[in-house]
């Protein structure tokens, strides 16, 4: 063999060895962006400018984009307006080479325009020459997260409004073994709650029991009795009696502390003034009763406020026995729970036109009876539709009088016809019967039998 042929040989060698080497890098490629994908978190190769250079499907889809659109795009394009994507110092660092990690929390937009907070974690990618050619960054979806802390603090928020709201009356007690308490100290707003001085509540013989409305002392006493026994927050609304004689409601909230060494119990407490909330939720009873009331004895049909959903919130009417239904049969239910398809569908359109602010009046026929329908918004003080009414009556008895209004009306003309038709008939014999009685008359006056027969014959 040649010295050509061995090079020839040689370099045909060197080329299939290339090959392979490209499949296998090929593959080795391959199998690491499929690796890439499947990760649960999302993965983008950065240049130093910021430009994305690559993204695995995961942040694509965490962003809502389509895999191939965030190739190009500058990652700061990325940020929710009120945040930034990327962190510039820490990032520029990585680049220069004086750092090697950075993990830091960031807002990025969402392609519908919400925002999605992630936690970011940004490495270099080093070339041959060892120097940094590219940031790697992975990005961990912490919305939920994030949510939960706002809602943490929201409630952290609430809980302190609530505190200094509620807790105006601040005491610590002593519950004795004979019924009794005794007030061994206080603070807050006491005057405020009770209309009383502190030395008054201090001085008085019976403690507090002294200011709570008699009627209900016993049921306090059962309370105080279930939380020493089982040792647990309670809270008790009661009524006391102010200094001027009227009726205050309290909200009483104990806290059970311990037996000290005479074996009285101890507790500390707080009692809120709620007689205005209170007497609203009496007075919101008593007119929810006197509407349910009107309601209830509506005549020959029914009363129902629909929510937007179109589920009855409220329904009543002494028509409802007559279809065979109760208010508990519908409320809570919507339209087509109860009601069969060709109800429903010719109904719901109506329905939804009153939570659209448009009023309508429709007659029906249902189970052998006539019904008007009145469907109408239901609006609040500021005008805004809070529900819808359906108002039904029974229209059956007026359609029968109707019905028999017509059928009277058709009589009396038929009667006034063949009136009218009599009078004629009787105008019309008249004349011919008087011809004829003339004419027997005069042929009464004939005595010669010929004459009489040709009168006869004419």
């Amino acid at each position: 063999m040649t010295d050509q042929s061995l090079s020839t040989h040689h370099l045909q060698q060197r080329i299939l060895g290339l090959e392979q080497e490209l499949a296998d890098l090929r593959r080795t490629q391959s199998w690491q962006s499929a690796v890439v994908d499947s990760l649960t978190v999302g993965v983008c190769l950065l240049d130093a400018e910021g430009f994305i250079i690559a993204t695995n499907h995961r942040l694509a889809l965490m962003l809502g984009y389509p895999d191939s659109t965030l190739k190009g795009t500058n990652c700061r394009t990325l940020a929710y307006p009120d945040g930034r994507f990327v962190e510039d110092k820490p990032i520029a660092e990585i680049f220069q080479g004086k750092r090697t990690y950075h993990q830091f929390e960031l807002c990025m937009l969402h392609r519908d325009g919400t925002p999605l907070w992630v936690r970011a974690t940004t490495q270099p990618i080093l070339a041959a020459d060892q120097t940094v050619q590219y940031v790697v960054g992975t990005f961990e979806d912490i919305s939920q997260r994030k949510q939960m802390e706002v809602e943490a603090r929201q409630t952290q928020e609430q809980q302190q409004v609530f505190t200094q709201l509620i807790f105006e009356y601040v005491y610590g007690a002593t519950l004795h073994q004979n019924g009794t308490s005794t007030t061994n100290w206080h603070s807050g707003a006491i005057e405020e709650v009770t209309t009383y001085t502190s030395e008054e509540i201090l001085a008085s013989e019976r403690g507090w029991a002294g200011f709570i409305y008699p009627p209900d002392i016993e049921a306090l006493a059962q309370v105080n009795t279930s939380y020493i026994t089982q040792k647990q927050t309670a809270a008790t609304e009661y009524r006391i009696i102010t200094r001027n004689g009227s009726l205050r409601w309290v909200r009483d909230r104990v806290v059970p502390v311990g037996t000290d060494e005479n074996g009285d119990f101890q507790i500390i407490g707080a009692v809120e003034n709620i007689d205005e909330q209170k007497r609203a939720v009496e007075a919101l009873a008593r007119s929810e009763e006197l509407h349910r009331t009107i309601m209830r004895n509506f005549p020959s049909g029914m009363i129902a406020l629909l929510d937007h959903d179109l589920r009855y919130t409220l329904v009543d009417g002494n028509g409802l026995k007559e279809i065979g239904l109760t208010p508990d049969d519908l409320e809570g239910k919507r339209l087509r729970d109860v009601f069969p398809p060709e109800i429903y569908e010719r109904d719901e359109p109506h329905l939804l036109a009153a939570l659209a602010g448009e009023a309508r009046v429709n007659d029906v026929a249902y189970n052998g009876k006539h019904y008007r329908i009145h469907t109408l918004p239901v609006k609040d003080r500021h005008g805004e539709i809070m529900a819808g009414m359906v108002m039904t009556q029974d229209i059956t008895p007026l359609r029968m009088a109707e019905q028999q209004r017509i059928e009277l009306t058709v009589a009396q003309e038929k009667a006034r016809f063949l009136a009218e038709f009599l009078g004629n008939m009787s105008h019309d014999l008249k004349t011919p019967l008087s011809i004829i009685n003339t004419s027997l008359y005069l042929l009464e006056r004939y005595t010669d039998p010929v004459q009489q027969q040709r009168k006869l014959d004419n």
